[in-house]
């Protein structure tokens, strides 16, 4: 679930465990910083809140959830 990963991300941002300017490198989003990961989550999240099964909408936020997920588990630091 995209908003339970964002929630762990962020609150490993909040206290300080992870830097907003780090590096991730994804292998679906490419490089990026968790600033700019943490942004297109939430605007995802805004724009579409509820995401049927098979909707492009749901898959672009499945990326975004495997990122997170993958920050969250110290798997795609650059």
């Amino acid at each position: 679930m995209l908003s339970a990963q964002l929630v762990a991300t962020h609150n490993s941002v909040v206290v300080g465990d992870i830097d907003l300017n780090c590096v991730i490198n994804d292998p679906c989003l490419g490089v990026m910083t968790i600033e700019q990961l943490l942004t297109q989550a939430v605007a995802s999240l805004c724009a579409n809140p509820y995401t049927p099964p098979c909707t492009a909408e749901r898959y672009a936020q499945r990326k975004l959830k495997n990122a997170l997920d993958r920050v969250n588990n110290n798997q795609i630091w650059q």
